[in-house]
């Protein structure tokens, strides 16, 4: 791979940073990712062009653990809030700003979708505070096609959106032609699945009983083209050209680390994307993690 197209890889990579400040993943096996561990990934990030950071107010410490990093004014940092009435907005914001030591963030969007329906005038607020420069982006982190499919209907304004897309998932791809066309940023998240790709059919609970075989036969593929689930999962969404940002959930040092070199296989992923399509499913008890069962819980 080039040195240039290595740079343009990874300036769209956004690391995820949910285990910056909570015990996140069911396949986290490490807990919260220790401070210094974090300042160790920022900087390598930055000496590898990675200079997106994703985070929640919902994600524990998150916030202030990368305000803690001497250089985080290198990053363009993208927050979301959640349970928020009106009255609460500019508070909750200032205090996201106070935890990461900043002025203004990249973007900051909707965690819940019902945020906005109870509240739809939440947006208006936001669009006042946008327009002193303290958000550059207003958006929304999405979980289903419904929800997305009321704010085009309605014709909402905003500019970046976070929906889940892997190599099973593929519910929101059609819809990226008619966001790009009105110039909305699209970040996709969950590009492991939390992390379930990586987990042996065998090792999943009762919950999961149907959906071993999509995981036995993404082992076949991986066999097939020589390349790990990771390279496979990561560089399939590297390769499609409409996203601007492929959010990576960090929990140590290594995984930033494998996902640089993982992006050698993206012309091998590439040219074998057709049988990825075997994989394809619109199980939403399969794909949405808030809908799973706890992996701790006995059968």
């Amino acid at each position: 791979m080039k040195s240039k197209e290595k740079i343009d890889l990874c300036r769209r990579i956004a690391l995820g940073t949910a285990q910056f400040g909570i015990d996140y993943g069911i396949n986290n096996k490490t807990g919260i990712v220790p401070e210094k561990e974090v300042h160790n990934i920022l900087n390598f990030a930055l000496e590898n062009n990675i200079n997106f950071l994703d985070t929640a107010s919902a994600y524990g410490t998150s916030e202030k653990v990368i305000g803690s990093f001497p250089d985080r004014k290198n990053f363009n940092i993208i927050s979301k809030f959640s349970n928020c009435k009106i009255s609460e907005i500019k508070n909750l914001l200032q205090s996201t700003l106070d935890n990461l030591k900043t002025d203004s963030i990249y973007g900051y969007l909707f965690h819940s979708f019902k945020d906005f329906k109870n509240n739809p005038e939440l947006l208006q607020v936001l669009k006042e505070i946008q327009s002193t420069g303290i958000i550059k982006k207003i958006g929304f982190s999405l979980y289903i096609t419904s929800e997305l499919d009321f704010l085009l209907d309605n014709n909402v304004e905003f500019e970046t959106l976070q929906i889940p897309y892997n190599v099973f998932d593929r519910r929101f791809e059609k819809y990226f032609d008619r966001l790009k066309s009105k110039n909305i940023e699209i970040h996709l998240r969950s590009i492991y699945l939390q992390g379930l790709i990586f987990k042996k059919p065998d090792e999943l609970n009762s919950y999961f009983k149907d959906f071993k075989k999509s995981l036995m036969d993404f082992d076949k593929i991986s066999h097939n083209l020589n390349a790990t689930k990771q390279e496979i999962a990561l560089n399939f969404c590297l390769s499609n050209g409409f996203a601007d940002k492929v959010i990576i959930g960090v929990d140590n040092f290594n995984h930033v680390r494998e996902t640089i070199r993982a992006m050698e296989k993206l012309e091998t992923i590439n040219k074998s994307k057709e049988i990825l399509d075997i994989l394809k499913t619109e199980n939403e008890n399969f794909l949405l993690p808030f809908k799973w069962e706890s992996e701790k819980n006995e059968d």
